[in-house]
């Protein structure tokens, strides 16, 4: 799948907190219009992923330790705290 297909990218992320690994190497694309659901016990890192995607960790006691999270092309990794819709109209971070 080239990345002009997906909207969203999760490459081989994981995830930790305090010590204790929550995800490891996770991987997956969701392409636009695609509907994409986390289904799955609790303790297997449903949330954790969402936190990781949403960039809550960065606010929380976890860290993403490797890989990338990519969000229209654009690794969220930067640490922009803007709002979704600017993504929306094109408006993205300058350090991508």
């Amino acid at each position: 799948m080239s990345s002009t297909d997906s909207i969203l990218q999760v490459s081989g992320i994981s995830l930790s907190f305090k010590g204790v690994k929550a995800i490891n190497e996770l991987s997956f694309d969701v392409r636009r219009g695609e509907i994409c659901a986390l289904i799955g016990p609790n303790g297997v890192g449903n949330s954790a992923t969402l936190k990781a995607i949403s960039g809550l960790v960065r606010a929380g006691r976890a860290q993403v330790s490797r890989g990338v999270i990519e969000f229209l092309g654009h690794d969220t990794a930067c640490g922009c705290v803007r709002a979704w819709s600017m993504c929306w109209k094109g408006d993205m971070c300058s350090r991508n």
